[in-house]
């Protein structure tokens, strides 16, 4: 659908349909991009994105980020500082936030600086993991390697490899 509306709108040397990509092609499509555009939808069943991977794997490298403020996404992206987050059924208002970093660079170098700052210090898995390892422990979902009384390796055991 998405295709024939591309052809449709004469759009197709603006537009692309990468399909399956490997971890090299996408860092290399993270690497060309300027900004990363996102524009999550809650279904009318209630169902919707947690935190995309994909914005946090693009604040990482950098790139300013656009999407919707439903779902999970405000908890990745600080609206004005890391990206920009609009409604949801506002295309007219998110297309004016893409003109808007598209056209000023100075903004977009500030604000994708700031996204691989905040990827880096919020979702940095040496920083989490351990983390989380112990809050599922805590919750006795796990008991932690070598832990008194945990030296027989039962499968309730978890072991985290960074």
């Amino acid at each position: 659908m998405l295709q024939r509306l591309v052809h449709e709108l004469g759009l197709g040397d603006s537009v692309s349909f990468l399909g399956p990509l490997s971890e090299v092609e996408v860092r290399s499509e993270y690497d060309r991009a300027d900004v990363f555009a996102l524009a999550c939808r809650e279904l009318e069943n209630g169902d919707r994105d947690g935190i995309p991977n994909v914005i946090v794997e693009a604040m990482a490298h950098g790139l300013p980020v656009v999407s919707t403020t439903g779902s999970g996404v405000s908890e990745a992206v600080v609206d004005g500082e890391s990206g920009f987050l609009l409604p949801q059924d506002d295309p007219e208002a998110f297309a004016g936030a893409l003109a808007r970093i598209l056209g000023d660079v100075q903004l977009r170098a500030r604000v994708g600086s700031a996204a691989r700052e905040r990827a880096a210090g919020q979702f940095d898995r040496d920083v989490n993991l351990p983390l989380v390892v112990e809050a599922l422990a805590q919750a006795g979902i796990v008991r932690l390697p070598f832990a008194e009384g945990n030296v027989s390796g039962d499968e309730r055991s978890l072991r985290a490899v960074a």
